[in-house]
């Protein structure tokens, strides 16, 4: 009785041992995990150097967040073929800050303090309304086009559609902004099929980056160094697209 007695205490002790173990190499094996502190290959060092900002390979669609993002954008310029080596130089350049700067001040003067902010001949609606809102504030003005006004100028802006449309949409947006992205993937496609594909409505995107989203001042540049090959709003979708 006292042999086997033994017996199951050095079982229960080597079990016990075994289990300890196991957690401790767990332990260590999520702490080099974290910190690197680990190195499977001893010839190389457990601190690896950073890769500087801008240099690394893209991982994921989302580039709201992400150190890779102005590499994101890179890589969005060869999709929709542009000359990438020219928007490179124009995106690491900022060549259209002011552009940006100037968008910001005439939302502000229009009366823009959120985003998404949109102006229908004049009339604001502000917020990721339902498609009602923006359906009733267009059949207004095709209505009575003389209402209201085009209170921001579009001089010098792409535009999507008819330019000759009757009826004006401007939004003042930022390409990071979540509830941006809601409009555009939700709202905005029906607005674009229903009024901007048939002429009805011309659309102008101004750019508004908020000052705590990091990453919405370079995508507004992306967009604009896309406008100056022509194709503003084949990098406009590709970064509400991929914004997470």
């Amino acid at each position: 009785m006292e042999k086997e007695s033994k017996k199951v205490r050095l079982e229960f002790e080597a079990l016990t041992l075994w289990k300890s173990a196991t957690v401790v190499l767990a332990v260590l094996l999520i702490i080099s995990i974290v910190t690197g502190g680990f190195s499977l290959n001893e010839n190389q060092p457990a601190d690896v150097v950073p890769t500087p900002a801008g240099t690394e390979e893209p991982q994921g669609n989302g580039w709201s967040g992400s150190p890779k993002a102005l590499l994101m954008f890179k890589t969005y310029a060869s999709e929709i073929g542009l000359d990438k080596k020219k928007f490179d130089s124009c995106l690491d350049n900022r060549v259209f800050d002011q552009e940006i700067q100037d968008d910001t001040a005439a939302c502000q003067a229009a009366g823009t303090s959120g985003t998404p902010t949109f102006y229908i001949n004049g009339q604001q609606i502000v917020g990721a309304q339902p498609y009602a809102a923006f359906e009733t504030a267009i059949e207004e003005a095709l209505k009575n086009p003389s209402v209201g006004s085009n209170v921001i100028s579009i001089e010098g802006d792409p535009i999507m559609g008819d330019v000759n449309a009757p009826v004006t949409m401007v939004s003042c947006e930022d390409y990071q902004c979540p509830f941006c992205q809601r409009a555009f993937l939700q709202t905005f496609p029906q607005i674009k099929q229903n009024y901007i594909d048939t002429g009805k409505v011309r659309y102008v995107f101004k750019d508004f980056p908020l000052p705590f989203h990091s990453e919405a001042d370079e995508a507004s540049l992306a967009a604009e160094c896309a406008g100056e090959q022509g194709k503003y709003y084949e990098m406009h979708e590709k970064l509400f697209e991929n914004q997470q």
